[in-house]
C-alpha cells in the first residue's frame, strides 16, 4: 500500500521542501524515490505522518532529514522508536544548516558523532555556534584542526567564524577555559532548550 499513500500524497496541493541545496537533494531526491513522502513528513515535522510511515519505510537517512531541518521533535521520536538508527551525517547536516538543538541532542544522546565535514560545513555556511561546539566536544583528540579551520574560513570570507576561531588561537596560548566562559556556555544556556 505505500505506493497508493505516495501517489495520493505526491498530487495532494502541497508545496515540495526539496531544494537544489546538495544536502537536501541527498535526502529529498525526487518523487520517485520510494523515501520521499517519509522524508518529506519528517522535513515538515509531520509527526503523525511520520508514526503512521515508520514501520514501513524506516531507513537510516531519516535523521538526517531531521536534523538538516531542525526537527527537534521527530529527531527524538525517531531515536526512541527507530530501528535503524542514524549515521555521521545526521550530525553533519545540523551542524551544516545551524541546527544547534539538533547538534547537541545527537552528541548527547546518539554515538554515531560526526565527520570533519561537519566542522567545514559549519565554518562554510558561518553557524559560529555550531563551530564552538564542535571545537568544544571533539569527537577525538586534534580533531578539530584550527589552522584548517581558519583558512577556509577565510577562504569563504566569514568573518563572524574567523574572529571566533582567531580568538580561540588567542585563549588557547592564555587560557583555555576563559573562551568557552564568554563565549559557548553563556550564550549556549540562553539559546538551547534542555533535554
Amino acid at each position: 500500500m505505500p505506493d497508493q499513500r505516495n501517489a495520493a500524497f505526491l498530487h495532494a496541493p502541497q508545496p515540495c521542501v526539496a531544494t537544489v541545496d546538495e544536502q537536501d537533494m541527498y535526502c529529498l531526491t525526487s518523487h520517485d524515490d520510494p523515501h520521499f513522502v517519509y522524508h518529506k513528513a519528517i522535513a515538515n515535522g509531520d509527526l503523525k505522518t511520520v508514526r503512521r510511515l515508520l514501520p514501513v519505510w524506516d531507513n537510516d537517512r531519516a535523521m538526517d532529514v531531521a536534523a538538516m531541518h531542525g526537527q527537534v521533535d521527530v529527531l527524538l521520536f525517531l531515536h526512541k522508536a527507530s530501528q535503524v538508527g542514524c549515521t555521521t551525517r545526521a550530525m553533519d547536516y545540523a551542524a551544516a544548516y545551524g541546527q544547534m538543538e539538533c547538534l547537541r541532542f545527537l552528541h548527547q544522546f546518539r554515538n554515531e558523532g560526526c565527520s570533519r565535514q561537519a566542522l567545514l560545513y559549519a565554518v562554510r555556511n558561518d553557524h559560529v555556534y555550531c563551530v564552538l561546539y564542535l571545537w568544544r566536544h571533539q569527537p577525538q583528540p586534534h580533531w578539530f584542526r584550527l589552522d584548517a579551520a581558519i583558512r577556509f574560513a577565510k577562504e569563504y570570507k566569514q568573518r563572524r567564524v574567523l574572529k571566533a576561531l582567531q580568538q580561540i588561537r588567542r585563549d588557547q596560548e592564555t587560557s583555555p577555559t576563559s573562551f568557552l566562559q564568554r563565549h559557548v556556555w553563556r550564550p549556549l544556556r540562553s539559546r538551547l532548550t534542555h533535554f
